[in-house]
């Protein structure tokens, strides 16, 4: 039986292909910022970066939509310093421009409780008690060392 994500993936044309099982959507160097307390309620991933490549080859676009208990996290791997900042927020903008103009049925779907979350994809360039970490929060994002989905 379909999970609502993967439905809602599927009737999302954009990325009607992208749906894939547990975190296969995911690049396997990056799979391993991720950690799930239980993985078999891993719903399902989609890479919206790669789907979406093509049509939108100059914008700031999202990596990864995950589906964890029925609710969906955005994942964004990125580098993680200063100046990457005003970068994380124009993916922002240009996700949530694109859940609600081209994937409705992902956006109506519980979110997870770290709805938007930046990994740094090498070290990281931010101190917990910083300033920058202060914006990335005011923006809506979570700056997370890894993802772990509980």
């Amino acid at each position: 039986k379909k999970s609502v994500f993967q439905q809602a993936v599927e009737n999302t044309p954009e990325i009607k292909d992208g749906y894939c099982s547990g975190l296969k959507a995911v690049k396997g160097s990056e799979r391993t910022k991720i950690t799930a307390d239980e993985p078999t309620f891993i719903d399902g991933s989609v890479n919206i970066d790669s789907c979406v490549l093509a049509l939108y080859p100059d914008d700031a676009r999202w990596d990864y939509a995950i589906s964890f208990k029925g609710q969906v996290c955005f994942l964004e791997i990125h580098p993680a310093y200063d100046k990457e900042i005003k970068k994380m927020n124009d993916k922002l903008q240009w996700l949530k421009r694109w859940l609600r103009t081209k994937a409705p049925q992902i956006d109506t779907l519980p979110r997870y409780s770290k709805p938007f979350c930046w990994v740094p994809s090498g070290g990281t360039g931010f101190l917990s008690a910083s300033v920058s970490r202060k914006k990335i929060a005011l923006l809506g994002i979570s700056y997370e060392n890894r993802l772990e989905l509980k």
